[in-house]
């Protein structure tokens, strides 16, 4: 799930950006960051939304981190996923 969506979703389930903010201990404007692409979100919190957004925490953990690699080890790293599901 894109970022922003994630945020906008566990936002909403937790009342509002600063609810969210607090439950997550950080400020609101470090979230409005996150969401708008200006800052990279930490993969253990990004998690945390998971949870309270009712999607798997791990399947964003996953996301995270490939967003974060290379194309080239993107795409190893899918093929090993791919792999491991036969």
């Amino acid at each position: 799930m894109q970022l922003n969506t994630l945020i906008e979703k566990a936002s909403a389930i937790a009342g509002s950006d600063y609810k969210l903010a607090q439950s997550l201990g950080v400020e609101r404007t470090l979230l409005s960051n996150w969401k708008n692409g200006h800052r990279a979100c930490p993969v253990d919190l990004r998690a945390v939304m998971a949870k309270i957004a009712g999607e798997d925490p791990e399947q964003e953990l996953l996301e995270a981190i490939t967003e974060r690699l290379s194309e080239d080890r993107k795409t190893r790293l899918q093929e090993a996923l791919n792999w491991r599901k036969r």
